[in-house]
């Protein structure tokens, strides 16, 4: 079956794109009977993916992260035959400040980014008291040893670690009430952002629902939802309270810091 129909359902470009990129992978396994491994990819794009690979034959397929809790994974596509333990070429770095002061998840993903490098080479940043653990492409253990000198104004000693230390980082579960459930208003109360501001981010594609794009500010959020706005953190809405006396939804929702 040619590859655009099979992916003829994904309307968004960049989706579909990053998809065609896995099926390409794919392609080649069940063609030329290789192991095929992609980049760092998001949950929606690994869901998306793997609901393509599943139609095909004569191919299987595992991902990786480095952790059970990872959420950006490497996949790889081999043959059915296949009994070799895969190879994901992951590493591990840990980033310890040498000076005054903390670093976010962002000043990291900035500083590896600066050097010039695509996301999809960058697993999962995990922060971890005043240090993080990254995972990235093994190719780049040495490369990002001698050049990831700083984030955000922090100076930082890196070294190869063996593993990402357990938990899931710093977090904070707050209690919100907000007027109704559209993304719009849980961005701005969780966020701590105006109705205006969080309006124009998400119709500016900042703003992620579920690892997808949301570009409807009006669309609803429910439990288990999580939302992400590039440059203002992300947090997952763990559950409905009820309402209070006024009327009002109070959530539960956890921010991660």
């Amino acid at each position: 079956m040619p590859a655009d129909r099979r992916l003829s359902h994904l309307t968004d470009p960049d989706e579909r794109l990053q998809v065609a990129r896995i099926l390409d992978l794919a392609d080649r396994s069940a063609r030329v009977k290789d192991v095929c491994l992609s980049g760092f990819c998001s949950p929606r794009i690994l869901l998306l993916a793997e609901g393509v690979l599943r139609g095909m034959r004569d191919v299987r397929w595992i991902a990786d992260g480095g952790y059970p809790e990872a959420e950006r994974k490497r996949l790889i596509t081999m043959p059915d035959y296949a009994t070799e333990k895969p190879d994901f070429e992951l590493a591990f770095l840990r980033l310890e400040p040498v000076s005054d002061g903390t670093f976010s998840h962002r000043d990291v993903l900035g500083a590896i980014l600066g050097l010039g490098l695509d996301r999809e080479r960058i697993g999962d940043i995990v922060l971890e008291g005043r240090g993080a653990t990254v995972v990235v492409e093994q190719a780049l253990e040495t490369f990002l040893q001698n050049e990831l000198r700083q984030a955000g104004r922090i100076r930082l000693k890196v070294v190869a670690a063996e593993s990402v230390p357990e938990g899931d980082g710093p977090t904070e579960d707050l209690t919100i009430t907000v007027s109704s459930l559209r993304l719009d208003t849980l961005l701005s109360r969780g966020c701590s952002l105006s109705r205006n501001e969080a309006e124009k981010l998400i119709r500016n594609d900042r703003v992620q629902l579920n690892w997808k794009v949301e570009r409807r500010p009006d669309v609803s959020v429910t439990e288990g939802d999580l939302v992400s706005c590039r440059g203002f953190g992300r947090f997952r809405v763990l559950r409905m309270i009820g309402m209070s006396k006024k009327g009002k939804h109070r959530i539960a929702i956890r921010k991660y810091l």
